[in-house]
């Protein structure tokens, strides 16, 4: 009957058998009560408005409808229909300039008799503004009520496209395309009158005007309607009113299911039983399976069955619906030729498909081309546009004419699968992507951006992308957000990203049924009226919001970064985003130096200094070349292994994340080397691509929990052969359930700011890959050849020079090595075994160290405690530095941290004020010389030599800094085995067992995210007792207690003991037995009488006993006797 008697005979036929079965019910808000109207009633209501509106025009007209949601709007739409008008529905948003230009453009198109509307004071309005006649009125009782159905081919009503990628255009929908499609949507989703439909769709549009309005009405089942600002604020409650109602079909492009999960994500799951609804339709927009999957899984366990979601594909001028999933298939994605993917949209309903392309060939299955679609839901064509060719496509080998859609996809065993709109193709050196795959991408991974409120387009140079997000209420976008897109992009499309940029609310303009204007995003882009991330020059704003970023809060104007919590590290990472996002060059030490807020806001944009170009991709910086000699003498040490090894959380997808950290470690070219020797000359050549694979292969290993740390200290203690490389290695070691990554890793080829880049990027593709796009090759980008390139003409220039000078003047030439007393004696060849003591700083002596310079004060504080021990004055003490000293090395990866060696004044009257400014000052200038390596100070200052000794610097002293800016604490995370977040990456560090030491003496000062600070010495086991290395510790932290004591003044005060070595102090010479009595000499004789062979002195290694030692000291006696005598003899 529906078919025969279309829309109009259904409803009428309906109100005359059924009249007082509820056609529509109104729900102001998805949780409230509804308001019912029946078939009756909307049948008298209608034919009141055909009576009103046929007073006022004539057969064919067109009439505006300028009415919010509701049943008043139903009533207004049918009852132009029984009129025999033309009713044009638009977005009643006549308070907004935007939408008067709309429904004005519309108006201009169509050219309507009547504008029908809700009362005096909009009529009035729109009298004004469009100059139509308005009209609300209807007489009661006066009704017009059509006897027969319309003639098919008649105009039913005109949809007005979304214009997306145009101006809005009147798609002619005849009574037999409207009768045919509401039959193929029935069909499809197996809809008989029990069904309980509800939707909160806009009723002025094809999906919620034809699905959700006309279809249940010439179906009989009636509908549940709310308007979309009910579902906006308050997502959840579409699952709630589907459980309060016992829906069983509704539906929503892909957005409303992703701020459905967002909200659950964020809220948790309500209350309900979902088993009723089966029928979850999902189309006007492009369908994201993980999205979609997600949404099933979540609500899997109160009764959502994943079979109920149903992919569909349509569009306006095809009426609706063109093809559609079967109920029961769920989300599923196929690739096209081109290595692109889609979800299966399902097969044609009631209408024909092909893929064409551009010459009007049909493509076989698989190839991506044209939409192309013939059948009777096809409109007739667009208002007013007789020569418009949309409707009268060919296709080359089939009859009849076809409907060009515009929209790109494929067929693959008759399913038809969508990509996106031609017109918004983004085309990039001959190769198609599609923008919502990008902004989809953008979505998940920028946390300011709001879902759905992204675009994203060719950049004018036609290089790369723009992207352009609406930024969330409150919410900021950040460089460290910018990057990590710009990474995933690259990764997941192999496009440059060119800007980022947030726009206000409601800054991308939107068609009346919520689709992107890809094309007016990218007019208001090009003609400067977003704020742009790519050139915020003179931007005060943008340099706050850079300084914010880095430091985790906007510090005062005129307060020194460094005081408000700047590092050395975070002083890198700002540099270069001043460079790259403000367009100002701040070298890392003059950050460090003082700088302040007020200060850079004004700072002269200058250009950054071009990098090295010819630069021999192949050599080796002098911090390398420094490692090669040291594995020359020891090749079978692990002293330059660094491991790390970490566990993915069991909710993790292991395959993406084996992929992200594959991709990862072959986009930095470091670890794909070689040390080969030709000659005198040594270089780093990349070894083959298959070694470098399969070091790469990640191949689970079991191993049994209670033997997990052994595997970790092997695998850490295996030695590598630098002249075979690679200069990493990675495993995989499964135990039980649980995925424990190990990444090994020569110092040659990286340092901690390169791991920091490395796991942000592996944190990004893994993202990328979660979204459910392809992780594609990266082209590499090997940028340390230049900073090679860069050192060695810093190490011929005057500023090495007056480094040089300088280290002469700090430390002389010659100064005797550390002289901390040792457990056992010092050999001629150092040995790499070590030992570790852990301890904790409390976490009130954390807090008063904000004080005064933490880092000074911390490095300072472990050369005057070594020197309690023995040790000359001044001590010598190296810390690291990162090597980076301008914005552009924030992005070089690869070994370029140097050592730079302190002398720490140990006079007790010296002020802690005086000595954390002296420090500071070496810490300044060793950061300014970062490119200045440890070598070359040797070489300058000649320093004592001694076997078994390292040359000048034999401690460090490390105070950790996060490589990582936007995660402060990841080093008290790493030193805690805490859980560490990376967007949607997961991690928890596993301790890897070390047995070795660089350094007699090595100090790490860790900041806790909790508070407080661990102290950890790494010491070397052939010189010193762990009890030896306890006391020293303690030592140490006792001094940093009482540094920081509000009554400590000078270095004196400071200059304590440890508890422990305090108790051994006072308790010296007061044993349990009585005071021996007699002069030393008698002791010693009395000693050499009972015990002879006991040792009395033990000298290099070799003891003396009392026997010997007496008789000694009596020949030496007896020589200077005899002197003294001879000397009063000859009177000298």
């Amino acid at each position: 009957m529906q078919q025969a008697n279309g829309v109009v005979g259904s409803i009428r036929q309906w109100a005359i058998e059924d009249g007082d079965r509820a056609a529509l019910t109104w729900l102001p808000h998805l949780d409230a009560a509804g308001v019912t109207t029946t078939f009756a009633q909307l049948d008298t209501q209608a034919g009141e408005v055909a009576a009103a509106v046929r007073a006022h025009t004539r057969g064919g007209d067109r009439v505006l409808l300028i009415q919010p949601p509701g049943p008043r709007f139903v009533a207004a739409f049918v009852g132009c229909l029984y009129a025999g008008r033309v009713p044009v529905p638009v977005y009643p948003a006549l308070d907004s300039p935007e939408g008067r230009s709309l429904i004005a453009r519309v108006r201009e198109d169509c050219e309507p008799a009547l504008a029908w509307v809700t009362d005096a004071e909009v009529a009035e309005g729109t009298a004004r503004l469009l100059r139509v006649p308005s009209e609300w009125r209807t007489t009661p009782g006066l009704v017009h009520l059509p006897d027969r159905a319309p003639d098919p081919t008649a105009v039913a009503f005109l949809q007005y496209t979304s214009g997306s990628t145009s101006s809005p255009k009147g798609v002619v929908v005849t009574h037999g395309n409207l009768a045919a499609n509401v039959a193929a949507i029935a069909e499809t989703f197996q809809h008989d009158r029990d069904e309980v439909i509800l939707s909160w769709l806009p009723a002025y549009h094809d999906m919620g005007l034809i699905g959700n309005i006309l279809h249940p009405l010439t179906l009989g089942s009636g509908t549940i309607l709310c308007p979309p600002t009910a579902f906006i604020r308050r997502p959840l409650s579409w699952l709630t009113s589907i459980h309060r109602l016992g829906v069983t079909t509704s539906g929503a492009p892909n957005f409303a299911y992703e701020l459905v999960v967002a909200a659950l994500e964020r809220e948790g799951v309500p209350e309900v039983d979902l088993r009723r609804w089966r029928v979850a339709y999902s189309g006007a927009e492009p369908v994201v399976a993980e999205s979609m999957r997600r949404f099933a899984e979540l609500l899997a366990p109160h009764g959502f069955d994943p079979g109920a979601i149903m992919p569909c594909y349509g569009l306006a001028e095809a009426t609706l619906l063109v093809a559609s999933a079967d109920r029961g298939d769920g989300v599923r994605s196929r690739e096209a030729a081109d290595g692109g993917s889609a979800v299966a949209c399902g097969w044609p309903r009631g209408c024909e498909v092909v893929v064409t392309d551009a010459a009007d060939r049909p493509l076989a299955e698989g190839q991506v081309g044209e939409i192309r679609v013939s059948g009777p839901s096809v409109a007739a064509g667009y208002w007013g546009r007789p020569d418009d060719d949309t409707f009268a496509g060919p296709v080359l080998g089939r009859d009849g004419t076809w409907l060009r859609t515009g929209d790109l996809g494929f067929l693959a065993d008759g399913e038809l699968h969508v990509a996106g709109r031609s017109k918004d193709v983004i085309i990039v050196r001959g190769r198609n992507h599609h923008p919502h795959d990008i902004e989809r991408l953008a979505g998940g991974l920028v946390p300011a951006f709001r879902p759905g409120h992204v675009v994203a387009f060719a950049s004018p140079d036609g290089e790369g992308v723009v992207v352009v997000g609406e930024v969330r209420p409150g919410a900021g976008l950040t460089e460290a957000d910018s990057a990590r897109l710009a990474r995933s992009v690259a990764n997941a499309f192999g496009l440059a990203v060119r800007d980022v940029v947030a726009a206000p609310r409601r800054g991308i303009p939107r068609t009346t049924s919520g689709k992107l204007r890809r094309a007016e995003t990218r007019r208001r882009y090009e003609a400067g009226e977003y704020p742009t991330a790519a050139s915020p020059a003179t931007d005060p704003e943008a340099v706050a919001h850079l300084v914010a970023e880095a430091l985790g809060h906007r510090p005062a104007p005129d307060e020194a970064l460094v005081e408000a919590g700047l590092d050395s590290l975070r002083a890198v990472w700002l540099s270069g985003a001043l460079s790259s996002r403000a367009g100002i060059e701040v070298p890392v030490r003059d950050l460090l130096a003082g700088a302040t807020l007020a200060e850079l806001t004004s700072w002269t944009p200058t250009a950054a200094t071009p990098p090295a170009t010819g630069a021999d991709p192949y050599r080796l910086a002098a911090a390398q070349q420094a490692l090669v000699f040291l594995d020359q003498l020891a090749p079978d040490s692990d002293e330059y292994t660094i491991s790390f090894a970490c566990e993915l959380d069991p909710a993790g997808d292991v395959a993406a994340f084996e992929r992200a950290l594959r991709s990862a470690l072959l986009a930095q070219p470091q670890w794909g080397r070689r040390i080969v020797r030709n000659g005198p000359a040594i270089s780093a050549e990349p070894v083959p691509e298959r070694d470098f694979h399969d070091v790469l292969a990640l191949v689970p290993v079991p191993v049994r929990a209670e033997r997990l740390a052994e595997h970790l200290a092997d695998a850490a203690a295996l030695p590598f052969r630098l002249a075979a490389g690679p200069l990493v290695r990675v495993y995989h070691w499964r135990v039980g359930a649980r995925s424990v990554y190990q990444l090994v890793a020569h110092h040659i080829a990286t340092d901690l700011w390169s791991l920091g880049l490395l796991f942000e990027d592996v944190a990004a593709r893994y993202e990328t890959l979660r979204h459910g796009l392809a992780d594609r090759p990266t082209p590499v980008v090997d940028r340390y050849p230049a900073y090679v390139a860069e050192q060695e003409a810093y190490l011929t220039s005057d500023a090495a020079a007056a480094r040089d000078s300088y280290l002469r003047d700090l430390i002389p030439s010659g100064h005797p090595p550390l002289a901390v007393r040792t457990d056992r004696p010092r050999g001629p060849k150092r040995d790499a075994r070590a030992g570790q003591m852990r301890l904790s700083l409390p976490e009130d002596v954390s807090a008063r160290l904000g004080s005064r310079d933490a880092v000074a004060l911390l490095t300072a504080l472990w050369g005057v405690c070594l020197h309690r021990y023995g040790g000359p004055s001044p001590v010598v003490v190296g810390t690291p530095v990162t090597g980076r000293t301008t914005g552009a090395h924030a992005a070089v990866a690869g070994l370029c941290t140097n050592t730079v060696p302190l002398a720490i004044p140990t006079d007790p009257e010296l002020s802690l004020d005086a000595l954390v400014r002296q420090v500071r000052a070496q810490l300044l200038a060793g950061v300014s010389a970062g490119l200045y390596p440890l070598s070359r100070a040797v070489e300058v200052l000649r320093p004592a030599r001694d076997p078994g000794r390292n040359p000048l610097v034999e401690t460090l002293v490390t105070v950790q800094e996060s490589p990582i800016p936007r995660l402060p604490h990841l080093m008290g995370a790493l030193a805690d085995a805490d859980w560490i977040e990376l967007g949607t990456l997961r991690l928890r560090p596993v301790p890897v067992p070390r047995g070795t030491c660089r350094y007699d003496l090595d100090l790490v000062v860790t900041p806790r995210e909790s508070g407080g600070h661990l102290l950890t010495l790494d010491y070397a086991a052939h010189l010193f007792d762990g009890d030896t290395a306890e006391r020293v510790l303690r030592t140490y932290a006792a001094m940093v207690v009482a540094a920081t004591a509000p009554s400590a003044v000078t270095l004196a005060d400071a200059m304590v003991l440890s508890a422990e070595d305090r108790a051994r102090y006072e308790t010296a010479g007061h044993g349990p037995g009585p005071v021996p009595q007699g002069s030393l000499v008698e002791l010693v004789r009395r000693h050499a009488a009972a015990r002879p062979d006991a040792p009395a002195v033990v000298d290099d290694g070799t003891a003396i006993g009392f026997g010997q030692f007496a008789a000694r000291v009596d020949r030496l006696a007896g020589v200077l006797a005899a002197v003294a005598a001879q000397d009063e003899r000859t009177g000298r």
